[in-house]
Order: C-alpha cells, then structure tokens, then sequence
C-alpha cells in the first residue's frame, strides 16, 4: 500500500490545521466526552424532533419542523439520531475550517501558543460538549448560525444578512435574545470601532441598528404571542405521543407553563394582556419555579455550581484582565466600550445562570458565557496587532506554572451533561 508522504500532500499541507482540530474533536467527544459510548438522544432532546409545524406557530418548533420536513415519511429515532450526528459532524468541520483561518493569521512566534488556546476552545465542560453528551440539542443550530455569522461578517454584501440570521436565531429559541443576539451585537460594534472606512463603519451600523430592531420585534412576537397560535396541552401531547414521544415536561413548562401537572403562574397573570407588567410577571415567577426546584436537589445543585465556578472563573479571569488592558488606553472611545461590553457580558450570563439553571441545566448557560469569551478573543487576536503582542505575551508568562497545569488537565478531563 502507497505510503502518504504528508509534505508533498497539497492537501494535507494546506489544511493540516483544519485536519488537527477536526480529529481531535471527534477523538475528545469520542473518548473523554462519551466514554466510547455512542452519541444519543435523551428523552428531552428527541423530543425536539416530534414536533413541527403543526402543532402552531412558536420557538422550539423549527429543529423538529426541519427534520420532519427532510424525513417526510421516513421518521424515526434512527433517522433522528443519524441527522443530529450529521449536523454536529458538519458543525465540527466548518469550525476546524474556521480555527485554520485564525492560526494561518498568527505569527509564527505564537503559532504554539495560539494552537492551545484553540485546544482549550474546543474542550472542556463548557463549549461543545453538551452538544454530544446529549445529542440533539435544539441550540446545535445556533452552532451553525454562529459560523454562518462569522463567515457574512467578513464579507461586503453577505454581512448585509445578518439582520436576518438574528431573526432565525430568535425563531429556534428567543432566548437568543440573552444568549446569541448579545455577542453578535458586540462584535458588529468592534469592527465598526475598529474600522477607518467611513462606508463600511455606516454599513456596519446600519445592519447593527437592523439587527436591533428586527430581534426586538420579533422577540416581542413570539414571547407574548406563540402561545395562542400552540394548540391545546391534551391535542399537544395527543400529536407528540404519535410523532414518538411521550416526553411532555418540556412543552408544559414551555409553552403552558406547567410543571409536572401544576400550574406555576397564577391565572390571573395569564390571562393579561400583553404588556410589560406581563412580562415581569412571567420572569418573576420562572425565577420563583428555579429556587423552588433548587430546593428539591440542593447538594446536585450546588455542586454543579461549584464545579462551575471552579472552572471557568481562572479561565474568565485572564480573559477579564485582557479586556482591562484596553479599558486603560485613552482614545477610541467605542473600542473601550467594547471592551467593558465583552468583559460585563461573563457576569451576565452568570447571573441568568444563577437565577434561571441552578436547578435544571447550569451546565448550558454556561456554555453561551464561556464560548463568546473565546469569540471575543479570537476576533480580536485577528484584528489588532497590539493586543495580539499582550494576549500571548500573558498566556507565555503562565507556560511554567504547576497550578495551571492541574488545571488544565482538569479542565480538560471533567464534562458534564447540559442539564447539570
């Protein structure tokens, strides 16, 4: 059999950075993610693809109406688990694709530390695993959207549809509004900060005041009005039974906000009309529905939280500090504000995740607080040679450090499920 002689591979030469990080991707969710177990369903997440179209019109609707539409007459958990394998597989090569344009921007000087920063991107409890830990994740098409947002940003006439990725964005969950919406938003105003092209800064800020506006609206749509549109909860669980699941807790909390047969908000706030009082009703009592579930788990609970903070806070911080390095230089106003932005945005998410997860899925929130973090530093290590010169300089005065490196094997080694 014919040797590979990797050198004169023009392929494999050009693109040994993509194969890298795709194999290793594979090998990581493989072997430290699912412990060799197949990546599959649970309960939750198939049921994701037993809905569509036809149960109304609503968020958490479109993954299962795109599967149902692809598979028509040809759905099963079989078909169901080989496509949300697909999509994660796809999702895994478009982001090596992406990562190899970042590394062919580095200078060789960094190329080894900007490879581990790639490596601690795509491991650990709090980027990707989720994603195979419980295949099928609704929030897997955000992957998707993400990527596709990068990809427009970098181009003259596709950025002119990101307004529009929002608005899809928004369609597959509106908590897109707190958890995809917010970074985009952050990273449309760098490169308008960072530009000195007078129409591509009206350009950015006009798809920026789009994007707003669009997600806004649409926000405001499908919170206060998808509930009329869903059919009853007995048709609901009636058509999801004969679509192949039996798993019903979800949609109640979701959409008739139930749990586990009881209603958590008063009928009376219910039957409001749309308003803002309306909504700070809703929030309140999810809040109050979270400490209360809190209270029925309360060691599982904590100890996700600790593993949490644990975590991610060593790995916030140096990002944090890195963020303070530009909010002490004068000038550019609107780039120190994006500095604050993407330093304010951990703590945010933070919050969310004490105050909405604590007791079913911490693990997810803080996946949407860890991911930008990185975003955030790749697309400035892209941008600015300066800070370029500062990140790395930071990340090689740790390279002896005993502490970082437990750290990093643990960081490495422990994951855990999105309902954690």
């Amino acid at each position: 059999m014919a040797k590979i002689d990797l050198k004169n591979n023009k392929f494999l030469s050009t693109h040994r950075y993509a194969i890298a990080f795709f194999v290793f991707l594979i090998a990581y969710h493989v072997i430290i993610v699912n412990r060799f177990n197949t990546w599959s369903f649970v309960e939750f997440t198939y049921s994701h693809y037993c809905v569509d179209f036809s149960f109304g019109f609503g968020t958490k609707l479109l993954p299962g109406a795109i599967y149902r539409f692809l598979f028509n007459g040809h759905t099963s958990r079989l078909t169901a688990t080989v496509f949300a394998t697909a999509l994660v597989i796809v999702f895994f090569i478009l982001l090596s694709m992406q990562l190899e344009k970042f590394m062919k921007r580095m200078p060789k000087k960094y190329l080894n530390s900007a490879f581990m920063l790639v490596l601690f991107f795509l491991s650990g409890s709090y980027t990707f695993c989720i994603f195979t830990k419980s295949l099928g994740l609704m929030d897997t098409y955000w992957l998707l959207i993400g990527l596709a947002f990068f990809t427009c940003l970098e181009h003259k006439y596709l950025r002119f549809l990101i307004p529009l990725l929002v608005t899809v964005s928004l369609i597959f969950h509106f908590s897109a509004i707190v958890f995809v919406i917010p970074v985009f938003s952050i990273i449309l105003l760098y490169y308008v900060s960072i530009s000195d092209d007078k129409k591509e800064k009206a350009a950015l800020l006009v798809i920026f005041g789009l994007s707003i506006i669009l997600a806004v609206i649409m926000f405001l749509i499908l919170f206060f009005y998808e509930s009329r549109t869903i059919c009853s909860m007995s048709e609901f669980h009636r058509k999801l039974k004969e679509n192949g699941s039996d798993f019903t807790l979800y949609y109640d909390y979701a959409f008739f906000h139930e749990w586990e047969g009881r209603s958590f908000v008063p009928e009376s706030v219910l039957a409001m009309k749309p308003s803002l009082a309306k909504f700070f009703y809703l929030f309140y009592y999810q809040v109050k529905l979270c400490i209360d579930l809190l209270k029925t788990n309360f060691l599982n609970n904590l100890f996700a939280l600790l593993c949490g903070i644990m975590i991610v806070f060593p790995l916030a911080g140096f990002f944090i500090r890195f963020h303070l390095s530009v909010l002490r230089k004068k000038g550019n106003k609107l780039r120190r504000f994006c500095a604050f932005l993407m330093i304010a945005h951990f703590p945010f998410i933070f919050i969310l995740a004490l105050l909405f997860a604590n007791s079913v899925d911490m693990t997810r929130y803080m996946t949407y607080a860890v991911i930008p973090m990185f975003c955030f530093a790749f697309v400035i290590l892209n941008h600015e040679k300066d800070m370029r010169e500062i990140f790395f300089e930071n990340m090689l005065s740790l390279k002896n450090n005993l502490p970082l490196k437990i750290y990093a094997l643990a960081y490495f080694l422990i994951t855990l499920a999105p309902t954690i």
